[in-house]
């Protein structure tokens, strides 16, 4: 829209703006003004906005790629809802609209798959063309997918700061419908960015948020990612027993469907549980079984992880040798799909040893 993002949300919610204001973003958004699509509103309390992108200090400073199942739905059957709170576009008929909505959730189909395949660049181009179309019949819904999808493809190639701005963008117009399941998800995306940043208490709360949103609509919605997130926040800072429990109810949310991939996730995170409690052996044996799954799925990126993974096991082991060997396998993987930062990250362990694997940006990059 080309306007802040607390302007954005003022606009949406109906909290009224400067007619100057309406006018610039009717001209950004390519929509025709008319005076009538303005009316005096009852001033509203003002939202905060959402804070900047800040990347904690404290904490490694770049982190790479973006997580694995933190996927958002297209949704189809979400009512068309105006960017700016007034009038379509004149689009001809109701059938044509919905004629370009379909096109535009098709768009966003291939566009999700493409970047499952890390074809970013026909991602990219998915997302722009439904970007447009959301545009011509003012559809905030596939807009906030496009937004998402295009910040998860900036994620997967290490621009996690640009990524977490794609995010919050994308925010206000999943909020436009209150509780949904595409808010709740986003909102797991954004915590696991923010983690990977070192913004551990702006991402549990954010997992905390996302995970009351998706339970709240019923049993039939998925909320693997915030359980699975959560254990990873107590993970990274080394409360082993809470992960284990956060797991085990991810793990259990699962009972009901078969997903090995979600599976497989959780039982390599749980291996790296064995190496923090010393078991080197156990972890690398479950590791290996995962790392044979991603092999048989083509998946390069997750492959790319768990090389990651093994390798810290035996660097903490004294296998120095064979960890290197790994890491070799995780950059090549890494560089493949276009993550020259998550390859820069596994050089780390080849400079800095078993000391960047015990730290909490080490571990970071292990557990998310």
């Amino acid at each position: 829209m080309g306007v802040s993002t607390a302007t954005a949300e003022r606009i949406l919610s109906r909290q009224g703006n400067d007619r100057n204001v309406l006018i610039e973003v009717f001209s950004n958004l390519e929509l025709d003004w008319r005076d009538d699509y303005c009316q005096y509103v009852t001033p509203q309390p003002r939202t905060e906005p959402l804070p900047p992108v800040e990347r904690n200090r404290a904490e490694d400073p770049s982190r790479s790629g973006n997580r694995r199942f933190a996927v958002l739905p297209v949704i189809a059957a979400v009512p068309l809802l105006l960017l700016v709170g007034a009038h379509f576009r004149n689009v001809a008929s109701e059938a044509n609209i919905l004629a370009i909505r379909n096109e535009a959730v098709h768009a966003l189909s291939k566009g999700r798959e493409a970047y499952t395949r890390s074809d970013y660049a026909r991602a990219n181009a998915s997302v722009k063309k439904a970007m447009s179309q959301a545009k011509d019949i003012s559809a905030a819904d596939i807009a906030a997918e496009a937004l998402t999808l295009q910040g998860d493809v900036l994620a997967a190639q290490g621009h996690l700061e640009r990524a977490l701005a794609k995010y919050r963008e994308a925010l206000p117009l999943w909020s436009t419908f209150d509780k949904t399941h595409g808010k709740g998800t986003l909102l797991e995306i954004m915590a696991v960015t923010e983690a990977r940043l070192g913004m551990l208490d702006q991402a549990r709360a954010h997992f905390l948020e996302g995970y009351e949103i998706v339970q709240s609509l019923g049993p039939t919605h998925i909320h693997i990612g915030s359980l699975r997130g959560l254990g990873s926040l107590a993970a990274v800072q080394g409360d082993r027993e809470t992960a284990h429990k956060w797991y085990a109810k991810a793990d259990s949310a699962l009972d009901e469907r078969s997903d090995e991939a979600m599976r497989t996730d959780l039982r390599a995170l749980r291996a790296l549980l064995l190496r923090d409690d010393g078991r080197f052996e156990d972890s690398v044996i479950e590791l290996e079984a995962c790392l044979k799954f991603w092999q048989q799925q083509k998946h390069p990126r997750w492959q790319a992880t768990t090389w990651r993974q093994k390798a810290s096991v035996l660097m903490l082991a004294g296998d120095e040798d064979r960890a290197k060997h790994c890491v070799s396998k995780a950059i090549d993987l890494y560089e493949r799909v276009g993550d020259t930062l998550g390859a820069a990250e596994c050089r780390r362990i080849l400079d800095e040893g078993a000391d960047y694997i015990r730290s909490q940006a080490g571990k970071i990059e292990d557990y998310f």
